[in-house]
């Protein structure tokens, strides 16, 4: 029954869309699902246990590693967003997540962890945030259009809100 349930969750694990990883309490991982086929830089060592840092891009791992550290330190729940290697070679976004399993006296004895797919929606959200930056400027500019109109102006300019009440007026 064991070793139906282990094949039955290694299907399980393989038939996911995420990276599924398992670390040892210590923060080794010793479990990847096949997933890890799809990425280069990961390699199992001679003791079984995988090394990961490979995979990361460089600018993510200090702080991948140090996220890590922090969460096996305080035997907390890991979560980083970092960019990770294909076997073409190109990077992608992808969110890492871990989970302590803990025994009945607290203690963790391993770490389950996941990592998904977020390139796109990080991809949509760097093109949006550089459409909020310019439509900024354009406002930026039209308001200072329309305060030189007003200032420059030899008239009175009055600015009402909607309930009729003046919210400004220029020097005229």
């Amino acid at each position: 029954k064991v070793e139906k349930s282990e094949r039955e969750l290694r299907q399980l694990a393989n038939a996911m869309p995420q990276l599924v990883w398992i670390a040892d309490s210590r923060g080794n991982v010793r479990y990847f699902n096949n997933r890890i086929n799809e990425f280069k830089g990961a390699t199992r060592k001679e003791d079984g246990s995988w090394t990961w840092e490979g995979t990361i891009h460089e600018e993510d791992l200090e702080g991948t590693k140090q996220a890590w550290a922090n969460a096996l330190k305080l035997e907390t729940d890991f979560e980083r967003e970092h960019r990770m290697r294909l076997t073409d070679g190109t990077f992608k976004w992808y969110l890492s997540r871990s989970y302590p399993q803990k025994n009945e006296s607290g203690e963790v004895i391993s770490w389950y962890g996941t990592s998904t797919y977020i390139h796109d929606q990080k991809m949509f959200e760097e093109v949006l945030e550089q459409k909020v930056i310019e439509r900024t400027e354009e406002l930026k500019v039209q308001k200072e259009f329309a305060d030189t109109i007003v200032n420059t102006s030899v008239d009175l300019i009055c600015v009402y809100d909607r309930d009729m009440r003046v919210i400004g007026f220029n020097k005229a």
